[in-house]
């Protein structure tokens, strides 16, 4: 039987995107961390960036860096738009995995720059997609760091980006991508709350939703997409008192489950 193999691939914002690249920066090792903590190791791991710091690449000896050249987002240009940035991440996500593709992948998943993944995300994946077209991942928890408190979650593919997993067979992964090309892949025809839908009007095979609380999704680290749609006191007011009312102190195994033992 063939042996699974998770292919994990990160895009990273640009310098010209970040809101705050030190921010951005720490956030992505904290996710590498997570990653490269599993009490799994078959997985491969990319990260696809217009800029990587040395650090980075310094911290985790075993990660492939892709450097990418197209131009970044502007968000001072006229044209400028939410889409621009979704079309950025999926270029990043392609030429993350291009340089992976021959590394025996068997499955795909594309992980935000700064989620977390529990130490045994990899096990639990592996465990679960074989003989499957994928998963959607709705199990997991909404992270604060700031306040330092979780709320548990079991629809985490409404809310968070990096919650499905593909089987490499049912993609054609472009050697040099570019946005017409990388339509064959579903990350860039279906978002995350939609992948349902690939799953079950495209692939060939039955897919699996995982509901083991696997996956952190990272809130109020004052560099989230998310922070877009609070637009007035009131929403702002909503989020900074939900993790209070909804959500539980940090734990010790929560911490160790997620490899937050470093927090500041």
């Amino acid at each position: 039987m063939e042996k699974l193999k998770l292919g994990i691939v990160i895009p990273l914002k640009s310098k010209a995107i970040s809101k705050c690249w030190k921010v951005t920066v720490n956030s992505l090792i904290s996710t590498l961390r997570s990653v490269y903590a599993q009490d799994n190791d078959s997985f491969v791991v990319a990260v696809a960036g217009h800029e990587i710091p040395q650090e980075i690449e310094d911290l985790f000896p075993k990660l492939k860096v892709v450097k990418v050249d197209f131009l970044p987002p502007d968000r001072n240009a006229p044209d400028f738009n939410h889409n621009k940035l979704i079309q950025d991440k999926n270029l990043k996500i392609a030429f993350a995995m291009s340089a992976l593709v021959n590394s025996g992948v068997t499955h795909w998943y594309a992980l935000d720059s700064d989620d977390l993944l529990s130490r045994n995300f990899v096990s639990t994946v592996l465990n679960l997609v074989d003989d499957k077209s994928g998963a959607v991942i709705d199990g997991g928890y909404l992270l604060y760091h700031d306040v330092r408190r979780a709320i548990p979650c079991q629809e985490m593919s409404q809310l968070c980006g990096s919650t499905s997993v593909l089987c490499d067979e049912l993609l054609d992964i472009p050697t040099k991508p570019t946005l017409e090309s990388i339509g064959f892949i579903p990350w860039a025809r279906y978002p995350h709350m939609q992948i349902r839908n690939f799953f079950e009007q495209e692939a060939a095979a039955p897919y699996i939703v995982i509901g083991a609380p696997i996956l952190g999704y990272v809130l109020a680290s004052g560099d989230n997409i998310s922070d877009r749609w609070r637009d007035n006191w009131w929403k702002v007011a909503k989020a900074k008192i939900k993790p209070f009312i909804k959500g539980m102190k940090y734990s010790p195994s929560l911490l160790q489950s997620f490899s937050m033992n470093n927090l500041k």
